[in-house]
């Protein structure tokens, strides 16, 4: 194992060796390119510049020996109607960068719900995407877009030329539990100069050619989003706040032998 936290304590900040609130690989409070309208960021940031009409509540918190991230339903005092939510999420652009290798996380979704979304990703420590590997995306149930909470979803983008405008195809599987909430998941993702390969459990459930990512150093990010065009638009009968659980992040290099997870 070449890096790893146990999130014994909250490590938040903008200093070297601390997971950013933000998305420092990109320099941004918020994905526009996504349409998602959750504002990241410390909460001193939030009540000094953006000027929420209520107390803010935690956006990072460490309890019992895990992580956890809220998302918040936000309604600013100062006019603007940019943002409908504030999300805690974390970004390790200041921690650790490598290309290939094993990155194997445990999490448990509290709450995900209608128009929201809940990404673990890895992306270009440069910036920009694609290349693009999700190890896990949970998006809240809405029976009127076919969102499903209780879908896994493991998902690879990449440059192409015959995908249209953008030039981005994305290739994605998914597995379907009883119910998510019950229980901890453990994704694990192997990324070889022949394939990127998804597990859960320990079991291999999506493998893409490693050839459509090239091979750029990555950085990890966890980020809960609101609104956007997979989630669709947040409603009266979303639930607040949204809360996900991080037990780990573990990442090793190449070649070094693996115990997998069962859970």
């Amino acid at each position: 194992m070449v890096w790893n936290d146990e999130f014994d304590q909250l490590n938040i900040g903008y200093s070297e060796q601390q997971w950013s609130p933000r998305y420092e690989v990109w320099d941004a409070i918020v994905l526009d390119g996504n349409s998602e309208r959750c504002a990241k960021e410390s909460v001193d940031y939030i009540e000094r510049v953006l000027s929420p009409a209520d107390e803010v509540l935690p956006l990072h918190k460490v309890l019992d020996g895990a992580l956890h991230l809220y998302a918040h339903e936000f309604k600013s005092n100062n006019g603007s109607d940019k943002y409908e939510s504030i999300c805690g999420m974390i970004d390790g652009s200041n921690l650790h960068s490598q290309s290939y290798g094993y990155w194997e996380i445990r999490v448990k979704i509290v709450n995900v719900s209608i128009g929201q979304h809940i990404a673990f990703w890895l992306v270009p420590k440069e910036g920009g995407t694609p290349p693009e590997i999700d190890l896990l995306e949970v998006v809240g149930s809405n029976a009127e877009i076919n969102t499903d909470i209780n879908r896994l979803h493991f998902t690879g983008h990449y440059a192409s030329k015959e995908a249209g405008e953008k030039g981005i195809a994305h290739t994605m599987d998914y597995v379907k539990v009883d119910d998510v909430k019950a229980t901890w998941h453990t994704v694990g993702l192997e990324w070889t100069p022949e394939h990127v390969t998804w597990y859960l459990g320990g079991k291999r459930v999506h493998q893409m050619d490693a050839s459509l990512f090239g091979g750029p150093e990555v950085v990890f990010l966890a980020s809960p989003e609101t609104s956007g065009r997979w989630p669709g638009l947040i409603s009266d009968s979303t639930v607040w706040p949204m809360e996900v659980m991080i037990d780990y992040v573990r990442i090793y290099k190449r070649n070094e032998e693996l115990d997998r997870s069962s859970n």
